[in-house]
């Protein structure tokens, strides 16, 4: 039962993630580069870390 759950947490985190990239885009683009690639370093990351979540979970249920 735990997979499908955490499977739902990466879904809605994606959405709520793009939600907030879409408010948050005019301040970004006034912001100078290396804070910017800074930003987006850090949300490949996390989308990276959610990704894996699931698989971690039914590794570690074996």
């Amino acid at each position: 039962m735990i997979v499908p759950s955490v499977t739902h947490e990466v879904g809605f985190s994606a959405i709520a993630g793009s939600v907030l990239l879409q408010i948050h885009y005019e301040d970004a683009m006034v912001m100078n580069h290396s804070r910017m690639q800074h930003l987006i370093a850090i949300t490949n990351l996390s989308y990276h870390a959610d990704s894996l979540r699931p698989q971690w979970h039914e590794a570690r249920e074996r």
